[in-house]
C-alpha cells in the first residue's frame, strides 16, 4: 500500500463507532483503532481511481469493543461500522417507518438486552404505558424502553474522540447482581467471598465454571499456577501419587472378558464400576518380552461397589437390568440349540440328564421380583412443579410414573419433548395452546414465516411473544444436569 492510499484512510483512526457483532447482530460501542484495505484476490490491495478515492466496500476497520477488551482487536467491514450513536430521540419525535437503535433481549422480553436495528411499525400509548412495535432485524417484537432509542447516525457524521458521548446502558452480563460493582456476588466474582477485587488474582474451576481467589483457597496459593498443576510424567521408572485421592478421576467400565485377571468383572457384557484415581504406574516387561507399562487404580466412590451386596441391592432398587442388543438372545438360544441338539440323551450309569433349557425355564429358576424404590423428588423441585400452573395437566399424568423409579425421568423425557429437535425442550416456549417448544426451534419458525404452533398448527400470530418459561426450565436442569450444554 503506497501513501495515497494510505492518507484518505488516517482521518477515521480514533474515531468513536458502534460497531456491529457478526454473530448476534447487536451493535457495541467501539474504537477504530486501524483502518486498511480490502485486499484483492491476488494479494495486491485493491487499486483506486486517479483521484485517489476508496470505494467504502473497500476499507476494513480495526476495531476494540470498550466493553470486551478480551475479544482483542476485529476487522469488520464498512457495512458493520458507522458513527457512535448519540442522540437520544423523544416519543414525539418517533414516527412510523422510522429506522432507529434500540435496546431489546430477545431472551427475557421485559428485561434490557443489546442494541439493535428495528424499524417503527407501530407507536402506542396509554395513561399506564408507552411502548412501540419494531421489525426489520428484530423480526416484530414490543419494545418497552421507549426512552432510551437512538437515532442512527449519518454516514460521514464523525464522532471524535474528544466528544466523549453518553454511555449506554446494556443489559447485564450476570442477572444476579445486575452487574452492580459495589455489590458481593458469588456467581460472577469469587465462589467463597463474593469480592469482586483482584480480578487478576481468580481461577477459573474447569468443572463448575466458576471463579476463586487464589487466597480465599483451601490452601491458598501464593501466584497463578502457570499451567496445569499436575506431576511431572517419569517416563523411565514410573510413580507413585502422595495423595492419591487428589488425583483426577477416571470412570471405569469393566468387561466380562476381564474374568481372566480379576475376579471383579461381570459375569457378561459391560459394567460401569464407578469412580477411580491412578495410584502409581510402573514399566514392566510382559509375557511376549515387550515393555508394558502397569497402573494400579483404586475405587474412591461414594457409592458401594456393584459387586458387593450392598450395590447389589442398589441396583435392584433402581431396577437396573441388563441391556442386550436387538436380536443378541435369539442368537444365543439358536446357536446353544445347534450346539446341544434338541434330543435329551443318556449319561452311561446315569440318568437322562435334562436339557439346558428345562433348567433355565424352570419356574425355580426364576429369581423374585424386586420392588423398585419409588423415584424422590426434592422440595424445591416439588415446589417448582406446583407453580408451573401452564404444564399442571402434564405434570399429573408424569408425576403417576413416580412409583415406577428411574422410569420416571423416562416420562419427564417423553412429556416434554419438543416436536421440532425431538430433544428435552430447552429454554421452553410455553404456548397458549399448551405446547411446550424450544425457543430457538420456535424462533426458526417465524424466521421461516411459519406463526403457528408446530405441535397443532394454532395461529399465535405473527406479533406473539415467546416468554421463556423458567421454571419449567430450571426443573428441566435439575432433573437432567447439564443436557442443554452444545444446544
Amino acid at each position: 500500500m503506497n501513501l495515497l492510499d494510505v492518507l484518505p484512510l488516517l482521518e477515521y483512526i480514533n474515531d468513536l463507532v458502534d460497531a456491529r457483532d457478526m454473530n448476534m447482530g447487536a451493535w457495541f460501542e467501539a474504537q477504530v483503532v486501524n483502518v486498511t484495505r480490502r485486499k484483492a484476490a491476488n494479494g495486491s490491495c485493491a487499486v483506486a481511481d486517479q483521484q485517489t478515492t476508496i470505494p467504502e466496500e473497500d476499507v476494513i476497520y480495526h476495531v476494540k469493543y470498550e466493553d470486551y477488551p478480551e475479544n482483542g482487536v476485529v476487522e469488520l467491514s464498512s457495512s458493520d461500522v458507522r458513527s457512535r450513536a448519540r442522540t437520544i430521540l423523544k416519543w414525539h419525535q418517533l414516527e412510523v417507518g422510522q429506522v432507529v437503535m434500540v435496546n431489546y433481549n430477545p431472551d427475557e422480553p421485559t428485561e434490557r438486552g443489546f442494541w439493535y436495528d428495528a424499524e417503527i411499525l407501530q407507536k402506542r400509548e396509554t395513561k399506564l404505558i408507552r411502548e412501540i412495535n419494531a421489525g426489520d432485524s428484530l423480526n416484530d417484537c414490543r419494545i418497552i424502553f421507549v426512552d432510551d432509542i437512538y437515532k442512527i447516525e449519518e454516514p460521514g457524521s464523525v464522532c471524535p474522540i474528544s466528544a466523549r458521548p453518553l454511555k449506554r446502558q446494556s443489559g447485564p452480563v450476570c442477572k444476579a447482581c445486575k452487574d452492580n460493582p459495589n455489590k458481593t456476588c458469588r456467581i460472577c466474582a469469587c465462589h467463597i467471598c463474593g469480592g469482586k477485587q483482584d480480578p487478576d488474582k481468580q481461577l477459573m474451576c474447569d468443572e463448575c465454571d466458576m471463579a476463586f481467589h487464589i487466597y480465599c483457597l483451601n490452601p491458598p496459593l501464593s501466584s497463578i499456577p502457570d499451567d496445569e498443576d499436575c506431576a511431572p510424567i517419569n517416563d523411565k521408572n514410573g510413580a507413585e501419587a502422595k495423595d492419591w485421592r487428589a488425583g483426577k478421576p477416571v470412570r471405569v467400565v469393566r468387561n466380562v472378558k476381564g474374568g481372566k485377571h480379576s475376579k471383579y468383572a461381570p459375569v457378561e457384557g459391560n459394567r460401569y464400576d464407578g469412580i477411580y484415581k491412578v495410584v502409581k504406574y510402573w514399566p514392566e516387561t510382559g509375557k511376549s518380552g515387550f515393555l508394558v507399562w502397569r497402573y494400579l487404580l483404586r475405587r474412591d466412590d461414594e457409592e458401594p461397589a456393584p459387586w458387593t451386596k450392598e450395590g447389589k441391592d442398589r441396583m435392584k432398587k433402581l431396577g437396573l437390568t441388563m441391556q442386550y442388543p436387538e436380536g443378541y438372545l435369539e442368537a444365543v438360544a439358536n446357536k446353544d440349540k445347534e450346539n446341544n441338539g434338541d434330543d435329551e440323551f443318556d449319561a452311561p450309569g446315569k440318568g437322562k440328564r435334562k436339557r439346558k433349557s428345562a433348567v433355565i425355564n424352570s419356574p425355580a429358576g426364576t429369581p423374585k421380583k424386586t420392588k423398585v424404590e419409588p423415584y424422590k423428588l426434592t422440595s424445591q423441585q416439588k415446589s417448582l412443579i406446583r407453580s408451573d400452573e401452564a404444564n399442571e395437566k402434564l405434570w399429573n399424568e408424569v408425576l403417576e410414573a413416580l412409583k415406577d423409579g428411574p422410569k420416571f425421568l423416562n416420562k419427564v423425557e417423553e412429556a416434554f419433548l419438543c416436536i421440532c429437535c425431538q430433544e428435552v425442550v430447552f429454554r421452553p416456549v410455553t404456548t397458549v395452546c399448551q405446547h411446550n417448544v424450544c425457543k430457538d426451534c420456535l424462533d426458526r419458525s417465524f424466521k421461516a414465516d411459519v406463526y403457528s404452533c408446530p405441535a397443532c398448527r394454532y395461529d399465535l400470530g405473527k406479533n406473539y411473544t415467546m416468554q421463556v418459561n423458567e421454571t419449567l426450565q430450571t426443573i428441566l436442569t435439575q432433573l437432567f444436569p447439564g443436557y442443554g450444554n452444545g444446544r
